[in-house]
C-alpha cells in the first residue's frame, strides 16, 4: 500500500444531519476548520485524544484527523477508532508529506496549510452520493 488510502463507503446524499469530528491539537486551526465545515452539518471539535474519544460515537460520519498530535499520533487515534468498531471516513491532515507511509488505511490525505475550498470540497466528496462499485465507492486522489 503506497498511500494508506482506503476505498470509502457512501454516506448518502449531502445533508445537514451529517456529523463531522475535527481533531487537531492546534485550537485555532480546529476552530477555523469548524467554521468552514459547520455549513455542511454538525461539527464536533477536539484538541486532545481524550476529548476526541469522548466526542466520538456511531453518529460520526467523517473525521478530520491531525496526523501529528502533541502526545500521540493520528495513526494511534485511527487504530483506536477502528478497534472500537467506528468505520466512518477519515481524512488525515498534516504538515508531513503523504509520501511518509502509514501502516493504517485512511480515506484521504490533506497537506497543511489547508485552504477552505480544499477542506469543504473534500468533505462534500464524502457526504455526496457517489456511484458504487462492489458496495464501496472507489476514489483516486
Amino acid at each position: 500500500m503506497l498511500t494508506g488510502e482506503r476505498p470509502v463507503t457512501n454516506v448518502g446524499n449531502m445533508k445537514r444531519d451529517i456529523t463531522i469530528l475535527i481533531l487537531d491539537d492546534e485550537p485555532a486551526l480546529a476552530e477555523m476548520y469548524e467554521i468552514w465545515l459547520s455549513e455542511l452539518g454538525e461539527t464536533r471539535v477536539a484538541n486532545t485524544i481524550d476529548e476526541a474519544k469522548r466526542k466520538m460515537d456511531e453518529s460520526v460520519d467523517l473525521v478530520f484527523l491531525d496526523r501529528r498530535l502533541r502526545h500521540a499520533s493520528g495513526e494511534e487515534v485511527l487504530r483506536w477508532m477502528r478497534g472500537q468498531g467506528f468505520n466512518c471516513s477519515v481524512v488525515m491532515i498534516s504538515a508531513v508529506d503523504e509520501s511518509v507511509e502509514m501502516d493504517i488505511e485512511y480515506d484521504k490525505y490533506l497537506t497543511k496549510p489547508v485552504l477552505k475550498d480544499e477542506i469543504t470540497t473534500t468533505a462534500k466528496q464524502f457526504i455526496t452520493k457517489a456511484p458504487q462499485i462492489g458496495g464501496q465507492q472507489k476514489r483516486r486522489v
